[in-house]
């Protein structure tokens, strides 16, 4: 009988010791990228041509090339009062469809740009 008491003791403490591990290691996430200026042409421009143009270079859209991609975005991806419900920015966090081709550091500049006014700069 006391076999069983001692057995489910350890046990009891395994599983608490067990569980303030994972949650310790769940909390420790990486601090999201701090942005404080975005432009088109110096921050947003490269991202779409590196991660992109391949699709989005003319053939889908909306067209992110260089030379239309301002055009494309404003004619209706862009919520400039509420920038994170942008349809845009929609696609590229959380579990929108392009959420995978773009990093933290990216979707931060594309936010930032949003709530700067989306200038063409």
């Amino acid at each position: 009988m006391m076999k069983k008491i001692i057995y489910g003791i350890g046990l009891l403490l395994l599983s608490i010791l067990f569980n303030i591990a994972f949650v310790s290691c769940e909390s420790e996430k990486l601090p999201k990228p701090e942005v404080t200026d975005a432009k088109f042409s110096e921050n947003i421009i490269p991202i779409f041509e590196q991660k992109c143009n391949q699709c989005h270079g003319g053939d889908q859209s909306p067209d992110l090339s260089p030379s239309v991609a301002y055009l494309s975005l404003t004619g209706g991806y862009l919520n400039l009062e509420s920038p994170a419900n942008s349809s845009f920015y929609q696609t590229i966090s959380g579990n929108g469809s392009m959420a995978s081709k773009l990093n933290d550091q990216d979707r931060a500049y594309i936010l930032k740009w949003i709530e700067l006014g989306a200038l063409e700069n």
